[in-house]
């Protein structure tokens, strides 16, 4: 996704991107673990642990930028 891909590198050294695939028993875990259901779901974790943004569908890259920058303060 173009707007992950240029939050990735504006963020460097504090967002970490993990893509996962439903067809492996990795990304099947992470879905069940998340409750991700469709696809594509953003989920922003912040270093707690704690989920502070679901995004489901195509994000919108001011919505998905604000979830960033509140992670990365």
């Amino acid at each position: 996704m173009p707007i992950v891909d240029r939050l990735t590198q504006q963020f460097k050294g504090c967002l970490t991107v993990v893509r996962a695939n439903y067809a492996t028993p990795q990304g099947l875990q992470l879905a069940q673990q998340y409750g991700v259901k469709s696809h594509p779901v953003i989920v922003a974790i912040d270093r707690a642990g704690t989920v502070t943004t679901r995004i489901n569908g195509v994000p919108d890259e001011a919505q998905l930028t604000q979830a960033v920058t509140t992670i990365c303060r």
